[in-house]
């Protein structure tokens, strides 16, 4: 054996199909180590091609129908015509009986050529023979044509007498003798089934066997020199399955390499598995991409169909729905009924790509024939049917196939059918009570969506009493059962648990959920990690994995909505105003790449952080409602009747359009309060089972409340106890059942409990809401109000970096309503600057205070200069008290040029005493201001002016 052809090797693997050439034994653990690497030929040079289809001999009949003896064709061809009926082709059927039918026929037509139809024929009824006449005479054959030199009949013979032949036919002592011959004559397939009964013969040497081996090994070499390139295939099946030599895996991957450069798309296909599969030391799924695609572009359906799937869905390929629909439908063609499964799944948008309805309804009602009613294909095409139909036959279609699949056990196609009951339900609610029998159904063979839609149809109270406990019950369920989002949201109620354990179980739920792929859970649980509060600790390295999990999600939608999460807990969990500003900075990245949600998180932001203006809210939901968003329609067409100044109409028009595209808040602020029917349309509204969120049921309340019906007011009270029921832990909840007490809708007597729930929401990161707390202390509205407490609430605020906090400070301060210092009102002013609010009024005030000894000790200094900065805002009355200062020198050093100064100022900002001493001092002449009758009769009509306004 030629040195170079030894190699080392590595990895086993065991994926791929059985090996050519006929061995019907498995090979036993003593089959030698022989490594050897394939030649270094030019393998595309040397091999000589297939084949072709256009060599193939013409079919002029159908010879399954029509009698053999007609076929008129030169021998040669009958054997490769008879050839393909035994083995079955693109072209025709397998049929052992036609192609012996063909063989007898040549034999008849072309006796002279005997020879060439014997052993093929012999191969028939060898494979096909069911008495032992046929079996004899297939021995005949081969016995006569190894008489006529035929040394392929050797081995022939050799394989009817082994132990993968007949049974009546075995004969070991024959076999060994046949065998051998065909491995002297140098047949490289004898050569190989006489070293496999040397491996197996317990008397044989280690060397005979190695012997046996190698020289089969290089008979099949000298076949690939010679042209014969599917040996690189035989070898590299020995290696693979341990045939004749030991398994050994990264030989085999060579020969196998070798031959798949050559084109032949089933040896690619072959090594595509291979390297995906778990038995190679690494998989590589670049590799197997690339082998995957040669053989599917080689034409091979199960290839095109595998390669269409990653197309599909963008595992280990970049997702394409082109490249899909090509590789899937050239799959379909060839007969692959999976493909048209695909397809339909392709074009019914499930992967993200385009709707094409008509395609999608042709191709899943080709999949669905003969299928399995209790499989998952039923339920897509129901769902699909449901979803995309656009009719009520359509609908009805889909509860017809998916209660057959139901009625065969689908758990999913009961939730299926549950969900059109629901839809249904949102128009006529006599619908979901089905619903919420489909849906149990589901849910008690432990589907997880059904679960989870029961949980939220008792949390709303759809079909059924709203019932916490039940909906609480059935959420645990769908976590159990795998749901994500159940997971995430029993999470969080059991984080609030008074008990260690609960709260310790809920971090495990969110954690989970979160490498589930939740947006919501990945948010809450990252930016815990990053702060370390809320009972998780401090896990840089954990928020960092989970950074990185984030980065390679694949869904555009999922990672986006991530994002949004991520942005919204960070700014939740930051105690300094700065850091809440900075997240919500964050957010204009999503929102010039057009994300509608992006913009009406950083509007809710803005208000939570007590940084939203006016008018930058009115261009956020301008410019949400010119998106066709129903959130930012409904707000814009708020913000736009709120406007006295500016059409009703126009803002009424926007609200009907966000209520035509099915919003909740706007059907409701549509409703008005002097209408008979206002309670029965806000009933209608409601009885479908749309107010399904604690803000939806605060609004609810709000609307009965602004009823002159008294059982209005009965109703809102109800509507505010499920809101208050449900709240949690979200901020913005609380808030919105903290506002509704506040406003009196359960009643002015309980006013205070909404302290309570600006607290809790407090503490779950909505810093604005201490305004709101500080305001119910001024307003004596809590149980234990206090000025003192409200003035803390305040500075936490101002301190956070918050101006209006800041500027309520102030006014409060100058209106007695808050005790304070100059040092401590200098350092407000000093924060606000020039963003001081109605400083003119509020520093007049306070200079007044400061003259009193109201805020401590008198500070003449500080009293000059809080007027200087209230005249400086245009306050004539500070400008006047200026003058005073100045021309008397009281608190000040005497200056009659800035008396004078401030004097002209304060008569100019129509101060009546300042015009009518500066028309007198323009009479007499005074220092600073010689005499001028033009200037003094100009400012004695000025004083008439300003004593007729008075």
């Amino acid at each position: 054996m030629r040195k170079d052809y030894f190699r080392n090797s590595v990895v086993v693997t065991a994926t791929v199909a059985g090996l050519a050439g006929g061995f019907a034994s498995a090979a036993y653990a003593e089959n030698p180590s022989i490594l050897l690497d394939p030649p270094a030929l030019d393998y595309k040079a040397v091999c000589k091609p297939p084949v072709a289809k256009g060599d193939r001999p013409k079919i002029e009949k159908d010879w399954a129908k029509n009698p053999a003896s007609e076929v008129d064709l030169p021998a040669s061809s009958i054997v490769s015509l008879a050839t393909e009926y035994q083995r079955g082709s693109d072209r025709v059927s397998k049929s052992a009986d036609v192609a012996e039918a063909l063989l007898r026929a040549g034999l008849a037509k072309y006796p002279a050529q005997r020879d060439i139809f014997l052993l093929p024929l012999a191969r028939v009824l060898i494979e096909s023979g069911s008495s032992i006449d046929e079996l004899r005479e297939a021995e005949s054959n081969l016995l006569e044509a190894y008489g006529t030199g035929n040394l392929r009949a050797a081995f022939a013979l050799g394989q009817l007498y082994g132990d993968g032949g007949p049974s009546q036919m075995r004969d070991v002592s024959k076999a060994h003798i046949y065998l051998e011959k065909s491995a002297l004559s140098s047949d490289p397939q004898g050569m190989i089934e006489y070293a496999r009964l040397i491996t197996l013969d317990p008397q044989a040497t280690e060397e005979q066997k190695r012997s046996a081996v190698t020289n089969a090994l290089l008979g099949l070499m000298a076949q690939i020199k010679a042209g014969d390139c599917s040996a690189l295939s035989q070898i590299g099946f020995l290696y693979l399955r341990g045939n004749l030599v030991s398994k050994e895996v990264e030989t085999a991957l060579k020969w196998l390499e070798a031959f798949a450069q050559t084109g032949d798309p089933q040896t690619a296909q072959n090594l595509a598995n291979l390297y995906r599969s778990n038995q190679v030391d690494q998989i590589d799924i670049q590799k197997s991409m690339t082998y995957l695609k040669q053989a599917a572009d080689g034409g091979i359906a199960s290839a095109e169909f595998m390669l269409g799937k990653a197309y599909a869905t963008g595992v280990s390929v970049q997702q394409d729905s082109t490249l899909a629909v090509r590789y899937l439908t050239s799959a379909s063609e060839k007969g692959l009924l999976a493909a048209d499964e695909w397809l339909a799944r392709v074009y019914s948008g499930e992967f993200s790509g385009e709707v094409d309805a008509a395609k999608a309804r042709s191709f899943f009602e080709r999949a669905t024939k003969d299928v399995d009613p209790a499989g998952a294909l039923p339920v897509r095409y129901g769902a699909f049917l449901a979803n995309f139909g656009g009719s009520q036959s359509d609908v009805e279609k889909a509860l017809k196939v998916l209660e057959t699949a139901a009625a065969a056990g689908s758990a999913d196609a009961s939730n299926e059918i549950g969900k059109i009951y629901l839809k249904m339900g949102r128009t006529d609610p006599s619908y979901l009570s089905k619903a919420i029998h489909f849906f149990s159904e589901s849910a008690s063979s432990g589907n997880s969506d059904g679960a989870a839609k029961l949980a939220g149809m008792f949390a709303c109270g759809q079909g059924a009493p709203l019932s916490v406990e039940l909906s609480n019950e059935w959420r645990h369920k769908a976590a159990v059962f795998g749901s994500t989002n159940s997971l995430y949201i029993s999470g969080l109620n059991m984080v609030t648990s008074s008990d260690a354990t609960d709260q310790a179980k809920g971090r495990i739920y969110l954690q989970q959920a979160a490498y589930k792929g939740s947006p919501d859970a990945i948010g809450y649980v990252l930016a815990r990690w990053e702060r370390g509060v809320d009972g998780f600790e401090q896990n840089p390295e954990a928020a960092t994995r989970l950074l990185k999990f984030v980065a390679l999600l694949k869904d555009e939608t999922q990672k986006r909505l991530t994002e949004l999460s991520i942005i919204r807990n960070r700014f939740d969990v930051s105690a300094k105003l700065d850091e809440k500003i900075s997240q919500i900075g964050a957010i204009d990245a999503l929102i010039q790449a057009g994300d509608n949600d992006a913009l009406m998180l950083k509007a809710q932001l803005l208000q939570d952080a007590g940084q939203a203006k006016p008018q930058d809210l009115e261009a956020i939901y301008e410019q949400l409602a010119n998106a066709g968003d129903p959130r930012g329609m409904r707000e814009y067409g708020k913000v736009l009747l709120a406007d006295l100044s500016k059409d009703s109409s126009v803002g009424q028009t926007w609200l009907t359009k966000a209520a035509d595209a099915g919003d909740f808040k706007a059907k409701l602020s549509l409703i008005d309060p002097g209408d008979p029917q206002a309670m029965p349309k806000i009933a209608a509204i409601t009885s479908a089972g749309e107010a399904c969120t604690v803000d939806a049921m605060v609004n609810v309340a709000r609307v009965y409340a602004s009823l002159p019906d008294p059982e209005a007011k009965t109703l809102a009270r109800y509507w505010l106890s499920l809101a208050e029921r449900l709240s949690d832990r979200d901020g913005d909840d609380l808030f919105s059942v903290g506002a509704a007490f506040r406003d009196g809708i359960d009643g002015v007597e309980n006013r205070f409990k909404a302290e309570a729930f600006f607290l809790r929401s407090y503490a779950l990161g909505r810093i604005s809401v201490l305004r709101d707390l500080a305001e119910g202390h001024l307003q004596g509205l809590w149980a234990s109000s206090s000025a003192d407490a409200a003035k803390t609430y305040l500075l936490k605020l101002y301190a956070s970096g918050d101006k209006d906090a800041a500027n309520k400070l102030i006014s409060e301060i100058a209106d007695e309503n808050l005790t304070s210092s100059t040092t401590e009102v200098d350092e407000l002013q000093a924060f606000l600057g020039s963003d001081a609010v109605n400083s003119g009024k509020y520093f007049l005030k306070l200079a007044r205070l400061n003259l009193a000894g109201k805020l401590g000790a008198r500070d003449d200094a500080t009293v000059v200069r809080w007027l200087t900065i209230s005249a400086q805002a245009g306050e004539a009355n500070a400008m006047y008290r200026l003058y005073q200062t100045f021309f008397y020198g009281t608190g000040a050093e005497k200056d009659i040029g800035k008396a004078v100064e401030w004097l002209t100022k304060a008569a100019e900002a129509g101060n009546p005493k300042a015009a009518r001493e500066l028309a007198t001092a323009y009479k007499v002449g005074v220092v600073g201001l010689p005499a001028d009758a033009e200037k003094a009769a100009y400012w004695d009509g000025r004083v008439k002016e300003l004593s007729d306004g008075e």
